[in-house]
């Protein structure tokens, strides 16, 4: 792993993507997508092909999505 300094002697890990890179693949297959060909999933607001839209691939991945943005917290409350 690399990292390339950012600004004020912050660091990001070069795998970073931005939104515009995100808003351009499957976030299931990874594979390029257009207006055209894709649509969007709404429960993790990312771009889904029309090949993987509705097939159980699809929402295992928005699960896993979803599962991995809770990791490592913890509730407050108690």
């Amino acid at each position: 792993m690399f990292l390339t300094p950012l600004y004020n002697n912050f660091y990001f890990c070069g795998n970073l993507k931005t939104m515009e890179e995100f808003s351009k693949i499957c976030f299931v297959c990874k594979k390029e997508v257009s207006v055209g060909n894709s649509q969007l999933n709404t429960e993790v607001n990312l771009p889904v092909c029309n090949s993987c839209n509705g097939t159980e691939k699809e929402k295992m991945t928005a699960d896993e999505y979803l599962d991995d943005l809770a990791e490592d917290l913890i509730c407050g409350c108690i």
